[in-house]
């Protein structure tokens, strides 16, 4: 069966992983997180309930996932299981149960202690993983990825053109600093993946994208995400900091301020692209 990139027949993709897996999964609706809109809730002959995610390229990384979630939930980590990952026709799929709790888009004080701490059990994990650090996060500024971190975008206009230029002397200048390769990376630790119930953190999802690394990474994330929160960024600050190191923290934030400053140009519009311009000067200026 071949799944065209846009769009994906939903429906044959679950009757799909039906037959390749096993399961008996009934397609219940799409979920309200996430902006890729390739999120679903499947149900099985029981009610239980989970989550179908897919996409395409390599940036969706479906076949290493299973480790990785287990080498978490093993270390008291708040991660899914997946139940089933696989590819057709290029395109990944997942499916992983469903954590308790919402997307954590406010965080208390509390909560970043909570944060710090889950993140803490990434260090290490990485055991076998296939080798990243830091090429990943580093060509993400300087040479760009297909589906996000165009940096063609940002060249399109001059004061876009004038920030990666920025951003990129910033990498070449820091990236010799980066050293922790061993850990658990995330690659997208932000509100819409941290869930949270009743001021307590319950879980912490779509690992697709996860790598061998330095987990600085992660708190670098959530604190550009949560920027204009002072509570919440300074603890975040001097954590990432010890983690990693000013050089290495450097680097990691130029590539969130790329990464968000192109997907805002190209999904979100002038208003949003503005707002994030103006929090990576204001980090740039931190960094200094």
């Amino acid at each position: 069966m071949r799944f065209d990139e846009n769009p994906v027949d939903v429906e044959a993709l679950v009757a799909l992983i039906n037959s390749g897996h096993g399961t008996a999964l009934a397609l219940h609706g799409r979920t309200q997180i996430g902006e890729s809109g390739a999120a679903y809730v499947v149900k099985d002959a029981a009610g239980a309930r989970f989550v179908l995610k897919f996409g395409y390229g390599s940036e969706t990384r479906t076949e290493r996932v299973q480790k990785i979630t287990k080498r978490l939930r093993e270390a008291g980590y708040p991660a899914p299981t997946y139940l089933c990952v696989g590819e057709d026709s290029g395109v990944k799929y997942s499916v992983q149960t469903m954590l308790p709790g919402k997307a954590a888009h406010r965080i208390s004080v509390s909560m970043v202690e909570e944060l710090i701490a889950i993140n803490r059990l990434q260090a290490g994990l990485a055991g076998d993983l296939p080798p990243e650090w830091p090429a990943r996060v580093v060509d993400g500024v300087l040479k760009g990825f297909q589906r996000y971190c165009v940096i063609d975008t940002l060249r399109a206009e001059a004061a876009t053109s004038a920030l990666l230029e920025t951003l990129q002397e910033l990498v070449v200048r820091n990236a010799s600093e980066i050293c922790v390769t061993g850990d658990i990376v995330h690659w997208d630790f932000n509100q819409g993946n941290v869930l949270s119930d009743r001021n307590r953190i319950t879980g912490v999802v779509d690992w697709e994208g996860a790598c061998a690394g330095d987990r600085g990474f992660d708190l670098a994330t959530f604190l550009f995400y949560s920027y204009e929160d002072r509570a919440v960024r300074d603890p975040l600050w001097r954590e990432a900091l010890d983690c990693s190191g000013r050089g290495a923290l450097a680097v990691y934030l130029a590539h969130m301020i790329v990464r968000q400053v192109d997907w805002s140009m190209r999904h979100h519009g002038p208003e949003s692209t503005e707002r994030w311009m103006a929090i990576g000067g204001e980090i740039i200026r931190d960094l200094h």
